[in-house]
């Protein structure tokens, strides 16, 4: 605006100095500027500029004085309020990163440290210079760190650094095991599974179908077995951002403590196959037979028998095995039982008799052949002397006499039977009087007696001794010379 100096007035008026009227006017005309204006840093602007002033003694001059405002805005500071977060992404998905910032005219600068890597790097891309950086997972990138630099005029702000987890579709390395286990106890199935940040899912079935189990959702499944027994099938899902997978069904086997039953006695004939058969209860059992063997010292010993491990023990009878004992002992997760004994009978032939000292059973009695001799004979020529010794004990529930049932032959090599018929065999039964049952009186059950025989020289060798209990119907053979 410019200000006009006018005219003196005529000199019988009294009039104001030149310098002090512009100063008067200035100050009027910088009150109405300051009422104007919008903001104290206008004001003080305006009052900060220069003002001219003319001397007293000049000249009347126009002067235009013009001032210029300038109204600026405040720029605000960058600022990070939420940095971006970690996230777990499927192979092949892309991913936004996202930072919220105030302040006024912001830029954006993403940086990534790749795995592996210590240092920080400007991240390339559309989206590098923006509030959202987009990244394609791909597992090179598994365990990259992203941050953001948001700057303006006046300063700058770094963010948290977020971390990517790329991920794949899993899949089952190591799957559960079936497992067998005793009612109450602790049980455990494991599960191991490849992809990455993967969570689990236990299940069992129940019925047809299968149902979650509650906070199972570990690796490994711990639970306790049932009380009785039972079999009940699990499985696990395991899954991730990318997919799941479902492993193979394991059972729990659980099971009591077993029990077992085999028979008393098994009676059969040397050559045929007999079968020792067992009852036992409790599940997922083992099995392992034993034969009772007498040691040296009199003792009688347990000896496990090889390969026999089944339920049922079967084998080809030997006149040797008579009254051998079996037992077979049952295990499993929640114990061990062990089964009463069987007594093996077995019915002797010519082909496999008895031996000399072996003592067997008959209906009746037990009885052993001992101390057998052959002497050329002193009467006869071409004939042999034989003798033997018998020891019978009455094992019925009466009182036996075995010259009542007993009587003793010799067979030859060739077939021949000599008997009392043939004048060969002589007191089968010599001393050997009526016996009680052993019940009764231990001593009193036991006979002892000798056998004579006359058998021709070449019938000897490969001959038997043949006893026949004919009041049972029962026929034994001990071998000869």
């Amino acid at each position: 605006m410019g200000i006009m100096q006018g005219t003196p007035r005529s000199s019988g008026e009294q009039t104001l100095p030149s310098a002090l009227f512009l100063i008067l006017v200035g100050g009027i005309f910088l009150k109405r500027l300051l009422q104007r204006a919008t903001t104290i840093s206008v004001a003080a602007l305006l009052l900060a500029a220069p003002i001219a002033v003319a001397p007293a003694n000049a000249s009347p001059i126009t002067r235009s004085v013009t001032t210029t405002i300038a109204a600026t805005t405040a720029v605000g500071k960058a600022k990070i309020t939420t940095s971006p977060k970690s996230a777990t992404v499927a192979k092949g998905k892309t991913h936004g990163f996202k930072v919220k910032a105030t302040g006024s005219k912001l830029k954006y600068q993403w940086q990534v440290k790749k795995p592996k890597s210590s240092r920080w790097v400007k991240a390339t891309g559309s989206s590098a210079k923006t509030k959202t950086l987009k990244v394609k997972a791909d597992t090179r990138l598994n365990g990259a760190k992203y941050r953001v630099i948001v700057s303006n005029s006046r300063g700058k702000a770094t963010s948290k650094s977020a971390k990517l987890s790329v991920v794949t579709s899993p899949k089952i390395t190591t799957q559960p095991k079936s497992v067998t286990a005793a009612a109450q106890s602790k049980v455990a199935l494991s599960v191991k599974a490849s992809g990455g940040s993967v969570s689990y899912q236990w299940q069992r079935k129940a019925g047809s179908r299968w149902a979650n189990i509650s906070k199972a959702t570990r690796s490994t499944h711990s639970f306790t077995a049932p009380t009785g027994q039972s079999t009940i099938e699990y499985r696990v899902i395991a899954s991730n951002k990318a997919g799941k997978a479902t492993s193979q069904t394991a059972r729990v086997f659980t099971v009591v403590k077993p029990a077992v039953k085999i028979p008393t006695s098994v009676v059969t004939t040397a050559g045929r196959s007999v079968t020792i058969k067992s009852q036992a209860t409790g599940g997922a059992l083992s099995y392992q037979w034993e034969r009772e063997v007498e040691g040296v010292d009199g003792r009688v010993n347990w000896t496990r028998i090889s390969g026999a491990t089944g339920p049922n023990y079967t084998f080809t009878a030997r006149s040797k095995n008579e009254l051998n004992t079996y037992r077979v002992t049952v295990t499993n997760k929640a114990g061990r039982a062990i089964s009463a004994t069987t007594v093996l009978y077995v019915y002797s032939t010519k082909q496999d008799p008895f031996a000399i000292d072996q003592v067997f059973a008959m209906h009746d009695w037990m009885a052993t052949f001992f101390g057998p001799r052959a002497y050329p004979s002193d009467t006869e020529s071409g004939k042999v002397d034989l003798y033997v010794e018998v020891l019978l004990g009455n094992i019925s529930d009466h009182i036996a006499d075995p010259a009542d049932s007993i009587v003793i032959d010799y067979i030859g090599r060739y077939g021949g039977v000599y008997d009392e018929s043939w004048y060969t065999v002589e007191d089968s039964y010599r001393d050997i009087g009526p016996l009680l049952p052993a019940d009764v009186d231990v001593r009193s059950s036991i006979g002892y007696g000798v056998v004579f025989a006359d058998v021709p020289a070449d019938e000897v060798k490969g001959g038997v001794w043949r006893i026949r209990d004919y009041a049972a119907g029962s026929v034994e053979y001990v071998k000869g010379f």
